[in-house]
């Protein structure tokens, strides 16, 4: 089913400030489909959609699978996930956030390359290194799990004023 995004400014119930729950082989099904839809409805406007920016507090994300797809119509779904290592080379990352204001930036360090454990959407644990863009992208997500937002951990891209000249 497809869900609506949880933007900042209508977040009643903090979700997108919380530490989500993990999930279980008893759960997980309904969670991803929701997930997919919703990314999926989505995927014109958006790299990665976290399962707390559709108002599920669990620990899943759906990202680009540049490996798959060159239209980004495939999602990689990443159940429970655990960044196990993170390069010491970072690079700046420029990010916007679906559920932030839209057109606003914010700049943030990530690692250039991360090693990543996860759950597939068959239940089955994955151990895969990743860099560039997907590097990114899954850190982005993955601090949405953990009740971090762009907002609080990087600093806004401001607008060059019109006046500068």
């Amino acid at each position: 089913m497809k869900r609506s995004i949880v933007k900042r400014e209508n977040d009643v119930e903090k979700i997108l400030d919380q530490v989500c729950k993990p999930l279980d082989k008893t759960n997980y099904q309904k969670v991803i489909k929701d997930l997919k839809d919703t990314f999926l409805d989505q995927v014109n406007q958006c790299v990665g959609l976290a399962a707390p920016q559709i108002g599920i507090p669990y620990k899943a994300f759906a990202i680009i699978d540049i490996e798959k797809s060159k239209e980004k119509k495939t999602p990689l779904i990443m159940i429970n996930p655990t960044i196990l290592q993170y390069s010491t080379e970072n690079v700046v990352s420029i990010e916007g956030c679906m559920s932030m204001e839209k057109g606003k930036e914010w700049i943030l360090m990530r690692a250039k390359t991360i090693k990543v454990s996860y759950y597939d959407e068959q239940f089955k644990i994955r151990v895969k290194q990743f860099s560039g863009l997907q590097s990114r992208v899954i850190q982005h997500e993955y601090d949405h799990l953990y009740g971090k937002c762009i907002d609080k951990i990087g600093r806004p891209v401001e607008m060059e004023s019109k006046d500068a000249n």
